[in-house]
């Protein structure tokens, strides 16, 4: 799901390859279109920052770009991945999208023509989700070797692999300073690294959760870090808190 920017509208899809446009205020549909044009069906699907566009990730390994006006598509992406795509993400200014899944591999095209630009590899299992920091340079994953990492996309090296986690990392964001990666695993935590004194332990592990944590947002303002899980509920924080925090123990 998604908001769009003035936050007065919610988007998502369906497996039937639906994509749903709902008005929040008055909780009534807007618009209904549907994608399914290919055969197969989808792991995936991202919108682009400005929520024009919406990327899916098929069965057939391909990445599809639609226009979400129209329903025209306006680009596809032959991916050369073995396995199942499964998580996308578009970059902040939207001229790039990447994605990654049972290959263990992230790849990163541009949006506009389709080139890859970008391969990057270390992981040693199916990796779970992926996120662009704010300025776009960096990239940071999370996987089933129970790893999370961040990458410099330009220079397509790894600049840290974190331990520390119980079982496989499954959603993974940066703060909007770009200087904290959060992340969740399948032991129901969510950890806080700061980039900036890396060491072999996260700065602050938070716990609330009964089941597997599958969504990490935060507020426009950066102020409030929201957390969805499988146990059924939402968990809000205090970023500002939970920075104290962390700074406090460094």
């Amino acid at each position: 799901m998604a908001f769009t920017n003035d936050s007065k509208d919610l988007l998502f899809a369906d497996v039937g390859f639906n994509l749903y446009i709902y008005n929040v205020t008055t909780a009534t549909q807007k618009e209904k279109k549907n994608f399914k044009k290919h055969k197969g069906g989808y792991y995936s699907i991202a919108f682009s920052p400005d929520r024009t566009i919406v990327a899916n990730g098929y069965t057939n390994k391909r990445i599809r770009l639609w226009d979400i006006t129209s329903g025209t598509e306006l680009l596809s992406i032959r991916t050369k991945f073995k396995e199942a795509i499964i998580t996308l993400t578009f970059s902040p200014d939207g001229n790039r999208i990447a994605g990654a899944g049972k290959d263990g591999i992230i790849k990163i095209w541009d949006t506009k023509k389709g080139t890859l630009l970008s391969v990057l590899q270390g992981h040693s299992d199916r990796i779970e989700s992926i996120a662009f920091s704010p300025n776009g340079k960096l990239i940071a994953s999370g996987s089933w070797d129970s790893t999370m990492r961040v990458w410099d996309i330009e220079k397509k090296t790894q600049i840290t692999r974190q331990h520390g986690y119980r079982g496989a990392v499954i959603e993974v964001l940066f703060s909007s300073d770009e200087n904290i990666v959060v992340g969740t695993d399948t032991g129901n935590i969510i950890q806080l690294w700061d980039l900036n004194n890396l060491s072999n332990s996260p700065g602050v592990v938070l716990r609330g959760h009964n089941g597997w944590i599958r969504s990490l947002e935060f507020s426009s303002d950066g102020k409030t870090l929201a957390s969805g899980s499988d146990d059924g509920t939402i968990l809000i924080w205090d970023w500002d808190k939970l920075t104290q925090m962390l700074h406090a123990k460094l």
